[in-house]
């Protein structure tokens, strides 16, 4: 096996492992932590704010999250999800 082919290899298969760790996110952050955040005391602007977020999709979140490093906002304070994922990793000392 030359070197070239096995660079190609290697790089091939950190993108896959990239997009599967950047789906898990996904899921994380938008699928299974907006469960239950939408109930019948909701008020409207939190409803469209929630639908507004809903669309931006997954496609809209790997742009972000690939090409500016962001894992985005909280859909109703609108905190910046890196920087609160990186001081909880702090504060627990990982």
């Amino acid at each position: 096996m030359t070197y070239r082919r096995y660079a190609i290899e290697r790089v091939a298969a950190s993108l896959v492992i990239l997009f599967i760790a950047v789906s898990l996110a996904f899921l994380l952050f938008h699928v299974i932590g907006m469960s239950g955040v939408i109930g019948p005391s909701s008020s409207p602007d939190e409803i469209a704010r929630y639908h507004s977020y809903q669309r931006q999709g997954f496609g809209g979140y790997l742009w972000q999250f690939v090409g500016h490093g962001s894992l985005g906002h909280a859909v109703f304070d609108a905190r910046d999800l890196t920087n609160e994922t990186f001081e909880q990793l702090r504060a627990h000392g990982t």
